[in-house]
């Protein structure tokens, strides 16, 4: 859990990691809590770390440092090939998001 957004709330991020079953990849899914409910977010994270034994990953563990895309013929991708309009708007997202990041 991390602090997001301009209210000050919290983000929850979870990891889902496949099994012994020899699967690659993952699955990253970010829950934004706003600043109001933020100690209830606090305790349900807690809960489920001790309940369920899951690992604290501090909030830079979460972010990866360098800019990249996962490529084409990676097992990684869930849906191949992208359409042309889906490749275009990823393209100038990409390049926004390399001329400017996030502070």
């Amino acid at each position: 859990m991390r602090t997001h957004g301009p209210d000050s709330g919290a983000q929850i991020i979870f990891h889902f990691r496949p099994g012994s079953q020899g699967a690659v990849g993952r699955v990253m899914v970010r829950v934004d809590v706003p600043s109001t409910y933020t100690s209830q977010a606090i305790r349900f994270v807690e809960d489920l770390q001790r309940t369920h034994g899951l690992a604290d990953l501090a909030a830079e563990a979460t972010e990866d440092d360098s800019l990249h895309r996962v490529p084409c013929d990676s097992e990684e991708w869930l849906a191949d090939p992208v359409s042309a309009p889906s490749e275009e708007l990823y393209q100038e997202i990409f390049d926004r998001i390399a001329a400017a990041p996030a502070p």
